[in-house]
């Protein structure tokens, strides 16, 4: 491939109000300015409302609030049509991970160590406090954890076949293994009003078994953690499509799911949920505490940049097989590489 070495940049700064349409508006104006390449801020899907784009939540994915792959296209024709070319930045070292649209880091916080994803991630999973063993500190809470728990901040919420933890905008899976606190309150409401051999009530009780039947995530054998991916991905399905059918199971999860998330001002009425909370893969704490117990690598002190191992050839390959594509195609002939 020939090198081909920009004359004159004009960066451009892409987000939801001025993304690839506007950017490819402006190309009669940059020749006319002399510009060779047009250089811009990362491309990659980012957090949901980013300005800058350097939060990157995926890497196999154009941002949809700047554009479409078309019309990087069509940015790309009107450039070369000129004799002009793009230079993006690129983000290959670290990622958002506060947003649940981080499929990959989303995913390790559910299934821990066992997760497919596990070693993307720079993540001590025995560090010197034995009780974060197979955890990740997260500290993203705004106050003490008991406090944060008690005014409600913290709340598991039911969303198409699976649970979450809210907590404002942060949003974290609940492991399917760990649902019986959940699923068995609902299966019990249903079997107060069902016959016990009810279709309904059978499906239900079924799923509740498939859950405690899932490989720990400290089993991290291939074969364990291909059978953990398969088996939870049917029981999020056969969940969805139970509760998108029937009613009484929609109101008998959301009964559970009241109690479970307490009452204000009754402080035991927040143990279940905090013994919920004790069976994930990661701990919730104040942000004040990572400086001395966090135990995954940052982007510098940034506690929501989450570091890649992106000297790994398998997550190489996956943080670049959309750079690449692009590149292949014509479409990009430079990069910057933030923060190598």
């Amino acid at each position: 491939m020939q090198a081909n070495i920009p004359i004159a940049t004009y960066r451009q700064q892409l987000n939801r109000t001025y993304g690839l349409n506007q950017a490819a508006d402006l190309v009669d104006y940059l020749y006319d300015l002399g510009v060779s390449h047009c250089y811009t801020s990362p491309l990659l899907e980012a957090r949901s409302g980013s300005n800058h784009g350097y939060d990157v939540v995926d890497h196999a994915r154009l941002n949809p609030e700047i554009g479409t792959e078309e019309e990087l296209a069509h940015l790309a024709s009107r450039l070369s049509k000129k004799g002009m070319s793009i230079v993006i930045d690129v983000v290959p070292n670290h990622m958002c991970i506060n947003s649940g649209a981080n499929r990959w880091w989303f995913d390790v916080m559910e299934d821990g160590p066992g997760s497919p994803f596990a070693n993307f991630f720079d993540i001590d999973w025995k560090p010197p406090k034995a009780d974060l063993n197979n955890k990740v500190l997260l500290p993203f809470l705004g106050d003490q954890y008991g406090r944060v728990l008690e005014k409600q901040e913290i709340q598991v919420a039911y969303t198409e076949g699976s649970f979450v933890v809210r907590y404002w905008e942060l949003k974290l899976p609940i492991a399917p293994r760990t649902w019986e606190a959940i699923l068995q309150p609902a299966v019990e409401s249903l079997r107060e009003n069902r016959d016990p051999e009810d279709l309904v009530l059978l499906e239900l009780e079924s799923i509740l078994s498939a859950t405690a039947h899932l490989p720990a995530r400290t089993e991290t054998a291939p074969a364990m953690v291909r059978e953990r991916q398969r088996e939870k991905f049917l029981i999020k399905r056969r969940l969805k499509a139970l509760a998108e059918a029937n009613e009484d199971v929609r109101n008998a999860i959301a009964d559970s799911l009241t109690l479970l998330n307490g009452s204000r001002g009754i402080a035991r009425s927040f143990d279940r949920l905090e013994g919920l909370l004790a069976e994930q893969a990661y701990r919730l704490s104040y942000w004040r505490v990572a400086a001395d117990e966090i135990n995954y690598r940052r982007f510098f002190t940034v506690n929501d940049l989450g570091a890649i191992r992106v000297e790994e050839p398998k997550v190489f390959d996956a943080v670049h097989e959309r750079l690449f594509h692009w590149i292949s195609r014509g479409w990009i002939t430079g990069v910057r590489v933030d923060h190598p």
